[in-house]
């Protein structure tokens, strides 16, 4: 038999109350406890709010004054996540702002003193140490999954008691043998990398915008269910999330790819019939030529001028290697200004003009 869980329950007591079921009468039984490091962050912020605020003991704090008996139900909001009355109760009577009796049936025996003067103190002191000991909580149980120490003696240790050994049957004293693991190379990027996302795009039997499709082309299961079926999974896996969406966007510029608007509202993209498509070059496929120097000063001078334009710094508006790459291909259209690393859609439409002026105002 097995206990699983899948996420970190509240603190150590409730994870022994839990497993402890599986092993009721006696029989041997496994438990397994799925979590990671995010979980623990997960963990602390239930923990914290779990915790009462101010507002919830003021609102049961106002509807006691005046009264000598009431019921729990009679002290709550109605709303579903209201903490417990009882404890809110048990909270005041800590401060000083009330005296309980004892319970008559269902209803509760109450006095309500004059409040003393510190008692706004007294409260966030109460709060505060209600937090620690919630957070105390949390990291107990998540230092008790993370530690190397026999499971069995934690626990133990945790409710006053003392093994003389380990316990030798814990994932700890016993581990299960680790399967070998096989290491993959990277897929290396095909050489018509154009054809390829124009291909995937064509043979779609739904259209994806572009965030599905680059999903799709690097073979992450954020990709829709079903793009994982299309044969260009991941064929593109090699390459950063920054490139692919550049290549696609180069492929839109060139009118290879064409964007519009679905019924619903989504932003999608189809191929363009009989479209030529551009090749795509990439530092793995490609020899690039020297940068012409002079062509990456006065795309220099140029950038400083429009920063001072735009009251940005000069790197805002475009990177030395953009700029050394631009003076390498010396773009003549868009397309090809998509295709340098550093353009993006915003770009694009910022300074395509004024960068092919000052690369066709150089010469060949």
């Amino acid at each position: 038999r097995l206990v699983a869980l899948y996420n970190y329950p509240e603190s150590l007591e409730s994870y022994v109350q839990m497993i402890g079921r599986a092993g009721r009468d006696g029989r041997a039984s496994d438990t397994l406890l799925l979590a990671s490091r995010a979980d623990a962050g997960t963990l602390k912020r239930f923990a914290r709010s779990d915790i009462p605020t101010r507002a919830d003991l003021r609102a049961v704090y106002a509807r006691l004054r005046g009264r000598s008996e009431v019921q729990p139900e009679e002290l709550g909001s109605g709303a579903r996540n209201d903490p417990d009355p009882r404890v809110l109760v048990g909270m005041l009577e800590q401060v000083g702002l009330v005296h309980r009796g004892f319970d008559v049936g269902r209803s509760m025996q109450i006095e309500v003193p004059a409040p003393p003067a510190d008692s706004g103190e007294r409260i966030d002191r109460l709060l505060a140490r209600y937090e620690s000991e919630a957070i105390m909580r949390a990291d107990r149980l998540v230092r008790f999954a993370e530690s190397s120490r026999c499971r069995h003696r934690q626990v133990a240790e945790h409710f006053g008691e003392t093994l003389d050994e380990d316990c030798g049957m814990c994932d700890v004293c016993s581990p299960l043998p680790t399967a070998a693991v096989e290491r993959i190379g990277a897929v290396p990027l095909p050489g018509d990398i154009g054809a390829v996302i124009y291909r995937a795009v064509l043979e779609l039997r739904w259209p994806l915008g572009r965030t599905g499709l680059t999903a799709l082309l690097r073979g992450s299961m954020s990709a829709p269910k079903s793009a994982r079926r299309s044969s260009a999974f991941g064929i593109l896996s090699a390459a950063t999330q920054a490139d692919v969406k550049r290549w696609i966007q180069l492929l839109e510029v060139a009118g290879a790819l064409q964007a519009f608007e679905s019924e619903d509202g989504f932003r999608l993209l189809r191929a363009v019939p009989s479209a030529d498509v551009p090749a795509i070059a990439t530092a793995g496929n490609t020899n690039a030529s020297p940068a012409d120097e002079g062509l990456f000063e006065r795309l220099r001078t140029w950038r400083l001028e429009r920063a001072r334009t735009d009251e940005v710094p000069a790197y805002v508006v475009l990177h030395d290697a953009t700029l050394r790459e631009l003076a390498s291909a010396k773009p003549t259209s868009e397309a090809d200004l998509a295709g340098v690393k550093g353009f993006g859609p915003a770009k694009l439409e910022r300074y395509a003009e004024d960068v092919l002026a000052v690369i066709s105002a150089t010469g060949p």
